[in-house]
């Protein structure tokens, strides 16, 4: 499970933005990362940031979180199932970055279980609200072929011009 994980953070390329509230978090988390060691000071100091935004339920703190509980980091308990239930919800609250890891999360299985339709589904959402790889991912899909969908030149191109149009990574 905790190779499915790591994986999971390796395919989930981050949204790096320097204006937004979460980017400290998200560099803590990066070079708890990049350190291999569960114990780096970098997990509690993400941690420690998180208090204030997980206590008022913001999605992008849900998210964070998630790593947390994920690799039992930083004085939060290992909870997969909980992980998980963050993630998701981030998800459904319309955070980006989480809606692009639902979509590969269900498309590579990284839940237990591959689902290409719901994989589907939130590439589509977060293309929709500005993923450039989300959008990228669909374009590629239906130019060759993959997440169960026949090859479609017509909509490869429209996945390509809303593509072109996302602001988001």
């Amino acid at each position: 499970m905790n190779r499915i994980l790591l994986l999971l953070l390796i395919l989930v390329s981050p949204v790096a933005l320097a204006d937004e509230p979460y980017s400290e978090i998200q560099e803590h988390i990066h070079k708890a990362l990049d350190s291999a060691n569960l114990e780096h000071t970098s997990w509690y100091k993400a941690a420690e940031l998180l208090k204030k935004p997980l206590a008022e339920n913001l999605s992008w703190a849900k998210f964070y979180a998630a790593y947390l509980y994920a690799f039992g980091a930083g004085g939060f308990p290992n909870d997969h199932a909980k992980a998980d239930m963050l993630e998701t919800a981030a998800a459904n609250e319309g955070f980006l970055p989480a809606m692009v890891a639902q979509a590969r999360r269900n498309e590579h299985g990284l839940s237990g279980t591959i689902d290409l339709a719901l994989a589907y589904s939130w590439y589509e959402k977060a293309a929709m609200a500005g993923s450039r790889s989300a959008a990228a991912r669909l374009e590629e899909a239906f130019t060759k072929g993959e997440l169960k969908l026949a090859p479609d030149l017509d909509a490869a191109a429209k996945w390509r011009k809303i593509k072109g149009e996302c602001k988001s990574p």
